[in-house]
C-alpha cells in the first residue's frame, strides 16, 4: 500500500524579497523569506519594530506584492494576480483583524459585520443579518448589535472586528497586533476567541509584540532585520 501523500500547506512563500525605494535609497524589508504554514495552524509572527512583520503580513494578504519570489496561498500565486483579482480573492479567503479595529463609524455593529457579505455576495441577502447575529453571538456582543462603534469599549470593538473578519467564512484569519490597544484581561478574552477559531478549523496568523500571546500559539516565526531568525 502506498503511503498517503501529505496535505499541501495553505501558505507557501519561496525566496520572497521586498525592496522599497525611498529618497534615502533602497531598503530591503524582507530578505529571502521561505516558509510554509499548514491548514489549521496557529502561528505568531514576532520581532522588533522594523523587522519586517507588517511587510510579511502584507505579502500573505496580497496587500503588497514581493519584489522577487513567490507567494502561494492555497492554489493561488498572488504575485501573478491583478489588483482586481486579488481584491475578490481576499474577500472570500482572508479575514483581517486590525490593531485599531477599522470599523466604519457611521454603520451599526451588525451593519459592519454584514458589509463583507454585501461586497462579496456569497450569502443570500435574506440570510446575511441572521449570519451576522450568529457571529456576534459567537464573539459575545450580540447585545451591542445596534450600537455604533464609538459607543463601544476597545474590547467590544475588537470583538466586532473579529466577527466582521469571519463574515464570509474565510479559511485564513490574519490579525495585526490585535491586542495592542487592549488591557490584559480583555487581551486574554480575545485570545480565547482565537483558540476557538482554531478548534473550528481556521488557520490563524497573529502579528504580536506580546510574548505571552506568542507563547500560546503552536508555532512562532521570529523576524530579525527582514530574515527569519
Amino acid at each position: 500500500m502506498s503511503p498517503q501523500s501529505k496535505e499541501q500547506p495553505l501558505i507557501n512563500l519561496h525566496a520572497v524579497k521586498k525592496t522599497f525605494t525611498t529618497s534615502a535609497g533602497t531598503f530591503d524589508a524582507l530578505k529571502d523569506i521561505s516558509l510554509s504554514i499548514n491548514k489549521n495552524e496557529f502561528v505568531s509572527i514576532v520581532g522588533k519594530s522594523g523587522s519586517g512583520k507588517s511587510t510579511l503580513l502584507n505579502m500573505i494578504t496580497g496587500i503588497d506584492k514581493p519584489t522577487t519570489g513567490e507567494v502561494v496561498i492555497g492554489d493561488k500565486a498572488i504575485q501573478t494576480m491583478s489588483e482586481n483579482q486579488i481584491s475578490k480573492w481576499r474577500g472570500t479567503t482572508i479575514g483581517i483583524v486590525f490593531q485599531f479595529f477599522q470599523l466604519i463609524p457611521t454603520l451599526s455593529v451588525i451593519e459592519n459585520v454584514m458589509l463583507p457579505m454585501d461586497f462579496c455576495n456569497l450569502f443570500p441577502i435574506s440570510l446575511r443579518r441572521e449570519r451576522a447575529m450568529s457571529l456576534l453571538e459567537q464573539v459575545g456582543i450580540a447585545d451591542q448589535r445596534f450600537k455604533f462603534p464609538n459607543t463601544l469599549s476597545g474590547g467590544q470593538q475588537q470583538r466586532a472586528a473579529i466577527a466582521r473578519a469571519l463574515a464570509n467564512d474565510p479559511p485564513l484569519v490574519m490579525a495585526d497586533e490585535p491586542t495592542g490597544n487592549l488591557d490584559s484581561a480583555t487581551s486574554k478574552d480575545i485570545f480565547n476567541i482565537f483558540e476557538e477559531l482554531i478548534c473550528n478549523g481556521k488557520t490563524l496568523i497573529v502579528v504580536t509584540h506580546d510574548q505571552e500571546i506568542a507563547s500560546r500559539c503552536s508555532r512562532t516565526i521570529k523576524l530579525v532585520d527582514g530574515l527569519i531568525a
